[in-house]
């Protein structure tokens, strides 16, 4: 409630509110159960909000996770951003099968096509499964990469044994 002259000044601005007059409990009890309505309304829509955003943007990032095979690691990006990165003397076997638990590292909703299973040597999740474009040709280079990084090692060890 404002006082006399805020109450003057506000309601020839034509914002004044009245000021509840409560006269009996009953129209207490009524005001506070309208109150108390607002505010769960108020809640449930700030919740519905954030779900609506959650499930967005969740929808929304799976696209943007892209595949990069360096000198010695495969590495996830997102947005440019490294969040996953696998040692290429990790790696076990590639394949298009999934068998067991697995890290899921999916660009896309439809992965029929696309699915290459990475399976590691080490870990509780041995299953890495990732959706290149073209899944043969990254298989390939990822095979070609991991050949050239053992045969340099088997060179490095040869130099090192006599």
């Amino acid at each position: 409630c404002l006082s006399g002259l805020q109450d003057k000044q506000k309601s020839v601005a034509g914002l004044a509110r009245p000021c509840p007059r409560a006269t009996n409990s009953y129209d207490l009890a009524l005001a506070w159960a309208i109150d108390r309505r607002l505010v769960l309304m108020e809640i449930f829509l700030i919740a519905l909000a954030g779900t609506l955003t959650f499930g967005v943007i969740y929808a929304w990032h799976r696209y943007f996770y892209d595949y990069q095979i360096t000198h010695n690691h495969l590495t996830v990006t997102w947005l440019g951003i490294r969040v996953r990165r696998i040692r290429l003397q990790d790696i076990e076997s590639i394949s298009k099968r999934r068998k067991f638990a697995r890290e899921n590292w999916a660009n896309t909703w439809k992965s029929r096509h696309r699915i290459l299973v990475i399976r590691k040597r080490s870990g509780l999740r041995r299953d890495f499964v990732i959706t290149p474009q073209y899944r043969y040709e990254f298989r390939n280079q990822l095979e070609a990469t991991m050949a050239k990084l053992s045969s340099s090692e088997a060179e490095g060890t040869r130099a090192e044994s006599p």
